[in-house]
């Protein structure tokens, strides 16, 4: 199973190094790493396209969402994810969701509990993951981190998501919405995911 990880970037060149190195250093799987950079003037742009890790669609967006939904276009993988720039993926953190959904061909969307730290990589707080439901999904999880899920495509791209439209901060409420419309299986069964608090 083919992994494709996007990340939205936007003048975070500090932190999205060290993203691209947490996606780099997954072990056990096959993976693409799409960053989908919005002409950053941090100096981003001095090296990402350079890096050999990644695959760098350096362009104007309009938006995060925006962004995503482009990596989401570009991707080949049989499950999506994103992560954003200050999010890191734990050492094996992909090989366990690629275990569990080897073994839950009917799972949709894999959630992993979500370890928070400090810039300085100290453990702050955990955040355990739960099921959102339907009738929950704009009250409850307006804003769950984007390294706790993966998917299958089919859980939101046979409706054709469109997150440019989205609105500050509801773009994961789409994504979950749009998995609930359309009867996507969503279980917790992966492992932690690494979510540094500034």
């Amino acid at each position: 199973m083919l992994f494709s990880i996007i990340t939205p970037s936007y003048r975070s060149s500090q932190w999205l190094r060290l993203c691209i190195a947490s996606v780099a250093d997954q072990q056990g799987v096959e993976l693409e790493h799409i960053v989908q950079d919005s002409c950053s003037d941090d100096g981003t742009g001095d090296w990402l396209a350079a890096d050999s890790r990644v695959s760098a669609y350096i362009e104007k967006d309009h938006g995060m969402y925006d962004a995503v939904n482009r990596g989401f276009r570009r991707a080949k993988g049989e499950l999506l994810a994103y992560l954003n720039c200050d999010e890191q993926y734990l050492p094996g953190a992909l090989k366990g969701v690629h275990d569990f959904f080897a073994a839950n061909p009917g799972v949709d969307v894999a959630l992993s509990d979500t370890t928070v730290t400090d810039s300085e990589g100290n453990y702050v707080c955990h955040r355990y993951s739960l099921v959102p439901r339907q009738h929950q999904v704009w009250v409850r999880f307006p804003a769950a981190p984007s390294p706790n899920s993966s998917s299958r495509p089919s859980a939101w791209l046979s409706s054709s998501p469109d997150l440019s439209s989205a609105s500050p901060g509801s773009g994961c409420s789409t994504l979950w919405q749009r998995a609930s419309d359309q009867c996507a299986r969503l279980e917790i069964g992966s492992p932690p995911a690494s979510l540094p608090l500034r």
